[in-house]
């Protein structure tokens, strides 16, 4: 049953599919780095953030329109493709590459479902901060400008400040830190988490996630995506 399966046009389209981001991928890449090459100096944190970000969402469109655009009968209709293999012999490899996808598709998504799992459990076992902490925390919110609600956990399981959450945000602090640091140097750090939440960059971080998982078998997003997280940071330190 499972080999009949992967012989339906439906897969042998999507192998195609796969086969074709291998090469729209590094020319997204490739375009990328290009572009903020000539733009150097010119660009700020947040322009680099954003056309790195454009990258990405085009790689992740790039196999739905490659997908809806592949003629829906297999077989001859695909072109030949070069690498020495005729399309017969890629139209035969195809089950195949689609099944090792989905193995991998899975195994990245149980990885991230253990992540959330894990984001939630950090949440359950943590405590309110001291009341002046939280005082602090909304007057800084306040002169950085984000408008929603914000709890300040201490929590024992994080190493650093830490957002979790979208709706309902929250940022862990290690339990030695509100003792530990200098007020300053805290109130710094709270600002830079508050900044991503302004940014909703929590959000941004799980569809980046997920763009991962499904894209895992392209060394060039997971380099696109190093860039996003290191320019998202940036971007906080500006604000």
């Amino acid at each position: 049953m499972i080999a009949a399966s992967l012989s339906l046009g439906w897969v042998q389209r999507l192998g195609w599919t796969l086969l074709h981001f291998l090469w729209q991928g590094t020319a997204i890449a490739v375009l990328y780095a290009a572009l903020r090459g000539l733009m150097g100096r010119r660009l700020t944190a947040t322009g680099r953030y954003t056309l790195a970000s454009l990258a990405l969402a085009a790689m992740t469109a790039a196999p739905i329109v490659t997908f809806l655009l592949l003629p829906k009968a297999g077989g001859s209709t695909v072109p030949a493709v070069s690498w020495n293999l005729s399309a017969a012999g890629w139209q035969q490899l195809l089950p195949g590459v689609v099944g090792a996808w989905l193995l991998g598709v899975v195994a990245f998504s149980l990885r991230l479902a253990g992540g959330w799992r894990f984001t939630a459990r950090l949440r359950a076992v943590s405590h309110p901060a001291p009341p002046e902490w939280q005082q602090t925390l909304e007057r800084i919110a306040h002169r950085v400008g984000a408008s929603r609600p914000v709890r300040l956990l201490v929590s024992s399981l994080v190493d650093v400040p830490t957002v979790i959450g979208w709706l309902r945000p929250v940022i862990l602090v290690p339990v030695e830190s509100l003792t530990g640091l200098p007020v300053e140097h805290m109130q710094a750090l709270l600002a830079h988490e508050l900044a991503h939440i302004r940014r909703h960059d929590y959000l941004a971080s799980v569809l980046q996630n997920v763009a991962e998982a499904v894209l895992f078998y392209h060394p060039a997003v997971w380099w696109l995506s190093e860039q996003i997280r290191a320019e998202r940071e940036l971007c906080c330190d500006d604000l």
